[in-house]
């Protein structure tokens, strides 16, 4: 499809750009688990929207479950604005068509769940129930400017201050909590878990090692805490630390195991609750083909009635 990049508006919170070919003017406005479309067609055009995954309609609601990297399950329920008409147009492809002109956009509200399509309307209802776009519009920006405003900027030129912006708001795009009020699906163990606290999955320490974990253990760092307490976690459901942990499981595509670092370093900036007395435990041992085995030792709060567990104590390495 073609679109106007002039015509393109990108902020955080909202995006709209203006399908040059057919004048369709599409804007979405993001949630937690939810998102709202709005498409605005011509007045006398031909209003419909493809799927490439089969929809099962209710009335103007409908729900929808496909895989993403074959064996992670996602379940959909959304809600239109106007009646529908649906249809095939191919084995893999399908249509919705909006007949009635009454409403001239045509509004898509949705929510997502990796639990079941009784979690993705439980998310709707959280999310979406009496919202408008506008209302979505209007939450999305209030939290970014809450995250905007922990930092003053002073001095430097309008593009580097615009560069700084556009980077901080990069740095807040993973990790992602996936966690459905006290549930959560696992790619580590396959199936739906009962949630001490939030759990994050996707992220790649060969990139944020060094500088976004330690940035967000200075803005986030109870958001820091969890997200490595999630370390923890799949480390327990899989058996290894993960080095890039996606929603299907980690994904080793770089040598090196970054993430002992991010441990390394939030124990030295005592970042998560570091009174710690106990027993020590070696929690996983990682060879690499250089011959190098790294041993982690975790330290167990002995009262973990805060939800904080296990916080790495330190390390022995033993080269080849």
């Amino acid at each position: 499809m073609a679109y106007d990049p002039a015509q393109e508006v990108i902020r955080p919170w909202y995006y709209s750009t203006m399908l040059v070919e057919d004048c369709i003017r599409v804007e979405f406005a993001p949630g937690c688990k939810t998102g709202v479309y709005r498409f605005s067609f011509r007045e006398n055009a031909d209003r419909k929207l493809l799927f490439t995954v089969p929809l099962t309609f209710s009335g103007n609601t409908f729900t929808a479950r496909t895989f993403f990297h074959g064996d992670v399950p996602v379940y959909v329920y959304g809600r239109f604005n106007t009646a529908i008409t649906a249809g095939l147009v191919s084995d893999t492809l399908f249509y919705a068509r909006f007949p009635h002109r009454k409403e001239r956009a045509v509004v898509l509200q949705y929510a997502v769940s990796y639990v079941s399509t009784a979690q993705a309307k439980q998310n709707f209802q959280k999310e979406m129930a009496g919202r408008d776009m506008e209302a979505v519009v209007a939450a999305g920006r209030c939290r970014w400017h809450a995250v905007a405003a922990q930092i003053q900027v002073e001095g430097g030129t309008q593009a580097e201050r615009r560069s700084f912006y556009t980077a901080l708001y990069r740095c807040h795009e993973r990790m992602v909590n996936i966690t459905e009020d006290s549930v959560y699906y696992s790619g580590y163990n396959k199936k739906v878990n009962q949630a001490r606290r939030p759990f994050y999955v996707d992220d790649a320490t060969w990139d944020t090692y060094q500088a976004l974990h330690p940035l967000r253990m200075i803005l986030h760092p109870q958001q820091e805490e969890d997200m490595l307490d999630a370390y923890v976690t799949m480390y327990e459901q899989s058996g290894w630390m993960p080095t890039f942990p996606r929603l299907y499981g980690d994904h080793p595509c770089m040598n090196g195991f970054h993430s002992t670092i991010v441990f390394l370093d939030a124990w030295r900036r005592v970042c998560i609750g570091m009174t710690t007395s106990g027993c020590l435990r070696p929690a996983q041992k990682i060879s690499g083909s250089c011959g190098m085995t790294v041993f982690f030792f975790f330290c167990r709060k002995t009262a973990p009635a805060d939800g904080s567990r296990l916080i790495l104590h330190g390390m022995v390495v033993r080269g080849a």
